[in-house]
């Protein structure tokens, strides 16, 4: 648990999760809290999105909340599905096996529009904006120090368990020495009991190495990246935080590009727009707020870009059979756009004007924004 400043009331990572727990009440107050979804709601249509992947599930695990999102969200004019993907963190007394026990029992309340699979998300390190990350040498330039989100052993645990009972796991990672633990656990992992098309996933992606890289992709894992921190954060991070070398290269998509690892792009929204075509737009450019070019070399091509927000995105959530790509027998979801992407410029991607959505045959334009 990390608390940066307790005086000043400020919480971060775990701090930050007992603190919400002491609020839910007040956050989850009806009026309140529907009004935030249909909001969410809106957001996420007018990104162009047709399927989303809810990587906490439901953030308080209550009745109440559950209620709520099927109200706001599992009704005829949704025009997207959200798989909802558990932490599977939360366990009674320290015992795993009610952990998974937890997760299972979510699954069962699946709706067409609110449904759980075999996925489970964990963590290693702490998050990015909160600069909260764990670094390997030579760390961060003012010598803080970042935090575990669970203590190695325990991630182990819980990763051997979910493992060892076929789930993909996403894994948060968002420094170098973060994304180091899990690439060894993974590696022990398929040493005590091999899978194959595994899909563990790395989620953020924010630091790394060219090693790590080529082990990831040794060992059939993939990544699930947020790569508007290049474009946020990558200045500000290059002057005050860890320096110019590593600032440029977070994210670092080129490299993943090399060694064949399947990458998706997300907005871990509300930490970046809901907008697939801005995350897009990053990658395709790396483009600092300031204006600097950050790690050109790391730098997709549209098409890769493109294939990060829709078929690659769809592979990640296990559901390339279904969507991702306009197919006989898939679902008829698609994003219509104003313009050709291919046919502009690189620097123009995220200005390209989204009409709307069809989902499941069904076309929604944006003018009919939901209710």
């Amino acid at each position: 648990m990390l608390f940066r400043s307790l005086d000043a009331g400020c919480f971060a990572e775990s701090g930050m999760m007992v603190a919400a727990g002491a609020m839910s009440s007040f956050l989850t107050e009806p009026a309140r809290f529907t009004h935030g979804l249909t909001i969410t709601k809106q957001a996420i249509h007018a990104g162009g999105h047709t399927t989303i992947g809810d990587l906490t599930g439901t953030y308080f695990d209550t009745d109440d909340e559950w209620a709520a999102l099927t109200a706001v969200l599992d009704t005829d004019d949704t025009p997207f599905r959200v798989q909802m993907i558990p932490m599977g963190t939360r366990a009674m007394g320290g015992d795993h096996s009610s952990a998974l026990e937890l997760v299972n029992q979510r699954a069962e309340r699946s709706t067409e529009k609110l449904f759980y699979r075999k996925h489970v998300k964990l963590f290693t390190d702490g998050g990015f904006f909160a600069q909260a990350m764990q670094m390997r040498p030579p760390g961060f330039i003012d010598g803080h120090h970042g935090a575990w989100m669970f203590a190695p052993e325990q991630f182990e645990a819980l990763a051997r368990m979910y493992w060892n009972e076929g789930f993909q796991i996403h894994v948060h990672c968002t420094g170098d020495m973060g994304l180091q633990l899990a690439i060894e656990v993974l590696e022990q992992l398929q040493w005590e009991r091999p899978r194959f098309d595994h899909r563990f996933t790395i989620e953020h992606f924010g630091l790394s190495n060219p090693e790590q890289v080529q082990k990831l992709a040794a060992l059939g894992a993939i990544v699930s990246a947020n790569v508007y921190y290049v474009h946020e954060l990558g200045e500000k991070y290059w002057t005050e935080s860890i320096g110019f070398e590593r600032a440029s290269q977070m994210a670092r998509l080129g490299t993943l590009a090399r060694h064949n690892v399947v990458t998706a792009l997300h907005s871990d929204f509300t930490m970046a727009p809901a907008e697939p075509l801005v995350s897009a737009w990053v990658a395709v450019n790396r483009i600092g707020e300031q204006g600097a070019v950050l790690g050109p070399e790391e730098r997709l091509s549209v098409h890769q870009a493109l294939r990060a927000i829709t078929i690659d995105a769809a592979y990640v959530l296990g559901m390339e059979d279904e969507i991702g790509s306009i197919r006989s027998g898939k679902k008829a979801d698609f994003t219509v756009l104003e313009t050709d992407p291919y046919d502009t410029p690189d620097v123009g991607l995220k200005d390209i004007k989204i009409w709307g959505t069809v989902f499941e045959g069904q076309p929604f334009p944006l003018k009919q924004a939901c209710s």
